[in-house]
């Protein structure tokens, strides 16, 4: 370790004992610091989770918020469901604290959806997860539209989770805990939206849709905020539809959907419910919202009227977008904001004081409209009465309050339960769409708003007269110092390399990421991680990527390595998987082997995926592109200066040089250098007025390392009237200089002044 890190280790290791002492204002600092400490350093505190975990069990809310703060940084696919039980089980200790909870329910939820859900393995638990958190007891209950989302999310995205997603979402459609929350305090009810949107769009696995519909048009729906309303009228309508003509899509299931569909006898009865005597859409067809009126008429059309336009509407699925794609489309040019849709609005909304139009109104429709008001005015009573803790029922006692206390703080753990001792794999669709050309069409958008936009130095400046003189009391501005260098970075890089595709077909894709480097005598072993996804309807059997070699592994620069029997064995092909079942990915650990390094990193390297699909065997091409930063050592130890020219005029000195000019501003420079150097693996050596020199070291062994060093010169400079920075790398691997020129310019040039 270089002294930076063992500095860092070292103050680790004190500050453990801060957490561990009885002070607590100690213990707040010291996770306060760790919390700094862990965001650059999280494996560093791998092994203090149990004592960052026990936190959690600390009377102190500020003690136990730091030390979740601090679990972020620390989960790992390997770890997040011990980690998320454990934070779900203390929160059915000890008296409920609103606060606390609600932190836990933004915190889990953040914690499971980073990287795109990357480290979730079982979508069915992560699932249950956040039944778990739908239910708590709260008053005050603050994110209920993040726990919606991210149920709509995975069911759409995760076709494999819809049954069981199904199921549990029709049981909490008649939770009280939902449906008596105070919405001008609680935003819980807004997952209902959820169950309703899921059981509406997924029919097929509901096992009693008549209970269902009878569910969403209930009496306790209609005292909801209207944005609930129209939620669970929209999916009765969808409900209704599926039972009169379903879609194709219901029955052709995909990506783990398949299976057996529930019977369910209920299914003919679900329509004369809905138009018959019972007339389950008739309070929402005069409700008081119009939103909900016009969605209960246009349900109601369509399942008595127009028998054909439920199914038509609903046939094809949704399609996951990419957020933030809708910020990429333009405003079409004939589309004219400013131009109202009626142009007589404001005659037909005038209204006449006409004794004539008085008196057209009849007796009974002033009856009916009193009516529906006082209908109104009881249900919102009878809610109040349910929500009120301090009403009590009669021959209500209390140990049936303490009984419903019980079940309040146990209710949310029991999907969890259920589910822990089953573990899926589920595929969840990461090619989420976007409009055509997203990139064109931002820089387009941005060039727009800046041809419209004044900056606020031009309005300051704008009427200053220049021909005056400076005043006596006026003092010029000095001039602009030199680059900064040693600025900080804001934001600290990750220098592990994600996952990239290599294979992408209708049945099988694969994806890769370097994780290590290691120089032996055979050549460099690069570890990648290959991730194998399986997008067909079939099994693919014996998955492997392999060389061009064939036989001849002598003749070939790469290789594949198998450890598998002790020795080091250098072979053409590598078998990643022996089965694949349809909508399962797979993670596994291959070693390549680079005998010596290429002439050049733009071209990828081409290998060969083999693999057997119904019988038939398939060899198909995949493009390998190899980074000249995965050959580069992490853990350079700095050099001096003295040490830093005996390596240039020695090794180096025949080194040859290459040369390449940016045009941008210092502000660039100065975040682009702090930026490469955590990416790129180089240490600052020097700064000499507007220079900045930094080395580096290709991985090799103890015999070569004189001759791995790699040095860098960065100067800031002016040519043909253009301002930005002169990069030199010398190297005695042209490969690795070549790809540090376009790795830095690429860098320095895609970084944003803030």
């Amino acid at each position: 370790m270089t002294k930076v890190n063992s500095l860092t280790k070292l103050a680790g290791e004190k500050l453990m004992g801060f957490i561990e002492d009885q002070d607590q204002n100690l213990k707040f600092l010291g996770l306060h610091a760790l919390k700094k400490l862990a965001f650059g350093n999280p494996k560093l505190l791998q092994g203090s989770l149990e004592k960052i975990i026990k936190c959690l069990d600390d009377k102190d809310i500020t003690i136990r918020s730091e030390a979740l703060s601090i679990l972020t940084f620390l989960v790992s696919p390997d770890n997040i469901v011990r980690i998320v039980d454990f934070i779900l089980d203390r929160c059915s200790v000890g008296v409920p604290d609103e606060d606390w909870l609600n932190l836990v329910v933004e915190t889990v939820v953040e914690m499971c959806k980073t990287d795109d859900y990357s480290g979730i393995e079982d979508f069915e638990w992560y699932f249950s997860v956040l039944l778990d958190l739908a239910l708590l007891p709260l008053s005050v209950f603050r994110h209920g539209a993040l726990v919606e989302n991210e149920m709509v999310i995975i069911t759409t995205r995760v076709n494999g989770v819809r049954s069981y997603a199904v199921d549990s979402l029709h049981e909490i459609l008649n939770s009280s805990q939902l449906l008596n929350s105070d919405s001008r305090l609680s935003t819980q009810s807004k997952i209902l939206k959820a169950a309703a949107f899921v059981c509406g769009e997924y029919p097929h696995w509901l096992k009693n849709k008549l209970e269902t519909v009878t569910l969403l048009l209930g009496e306790s729906i209609a005292s909801l905020p209207a944005d609930v309303q129209c939620a669970c009228v929209v999916a009765a309508g969808k409900i209704a539809a599926f039972c009169r003509v379903p879609c194709k899509r219901h029955s052709n299931l995909l990506n783990g959907e398949e299976g057996d569909l529930p019977v369910d006898e209920s299914t003919e009865n679900v329509i004369p419910w809905l138009t018959g005597e019972s007339k389950g859409l008739e309070k929402f067809i005069q409700s008081m919202h119009p939103d909900v009126q016009e969605r209960a008429n246009f349900a109601y059309f369509s399942v008595s009227k127009c028998e054909d336009a439920g199914s038509a509407l609903y046939e094809n699925e949704l399609v996951t977008v990419a957020e933030g794609s809708q910020k990429l489309l333009d405003v079409p040019d004939e589309l004219c904001l400013d131009t109202p849709f009626c142009a007589d609005a404001s005659k037909l909304l005038d209204l006449t004081d006409s004794e004539d139009s008085d008196n057209a109104a009849s007796s009974e429709d002033n009856f009916e409209f009193e009516y529906r008001i006082e209908q109104e005015a009881l249900r919102e009573r009878k809610r109040r009465e349910e929500v009120d803790p301090f009403y009590l029922k009669e021959g209500s006692t209390t140990q049936e309050t303490e009984a419903t206390k019980e079940d309040q703080t146990t209710s949310h753990r029991r999907y969890r339960k259920d589910r822990q001792s089953q573990k899926k794999t589920y595929t969840i669709k990461r090619d989420l769409h976007q409009p055509d050309h997203p990139e064109t069409l931002a820089t387009k958008k941005g060039r727009n708003a800046m041809a419209n936009e004044i900056d606020d130095a031009t309005i300051k400046f704008s009427n200053i007269d220049l021909t005056q003189g400076v005043g006596a009391d006026e003092v010029l501005r000095g001039t602009a110092g030199r680059t900064d260098f040693t600025k900080k970075e804001k934001k600290k890089a990750v220098p592990t390399r994600k996952f990239e595709t290599i294979f992408d077909a209708n049945h099988l894709t694969l994806r890769v990421a370097c994780v290590s480097c290691k120089c032996k005598k055979d050549g460099f072993h690069l570890k990648h991680m290959v991730e194998v996804s399986n997008n067909g309807k079939h099994s693919v059997l014996n998955v492997a990527l392999a060389t061009d070699a064939e036989d001849d592994c002598a003749e070939s620069n790469i290789l594949f390595s198998d450890n598998s029997s002790g020795d080091n064995v250098l072979q053409s092909s590598s078998q990643l998987t022996e089965r694949v079942v349809a909508g399962a990915c797979e993670r596994h650990e291959v070693d390549i082997v680079i005998v010596k390094l290429p002439e050049s990193f733009v071209d990828p390297v081409l290998l060969w995926v083999a693999f057997e699909i119904e019988g038939s065997l398939k060899k198909e091409k995949a493009s390998l592109q190899l980074a000249c930063v995965d050959f580069l050592g992490e853990d350079v130890p700095i050099p001096s200066s003295e040490e830093f020219l005996s390596v240039a005029g020695g090794p180096l000195s025949s080194a040859l040089v290459l040369s390449a000019f940016l045009e941008c501003n210092n502000d660039q420079i100065s975040e682009g250098t702090a930026t490469l150097q955590s990416r790129l693996h180089l240490q600052l050596v020097d700064i000499f007025n507007d220079c900045a020199t930094l080395v580096g070291r290709v991985h090799c062994r103890k015999a070569n390392s004189d001759t791995a060093w790699v040095a860098v010169l960065l100067r800031v400079a002016d040519q043909e009237g253009a301002h930005g920075v002169s990069i030199h790398v010398k190297s005695l691997f042209a490969c690795v200089s070549e790809g540090l020129i376009y790795e830095i310019v690429n860098i320095i040039g895609n970084t944003i002044s803030q």
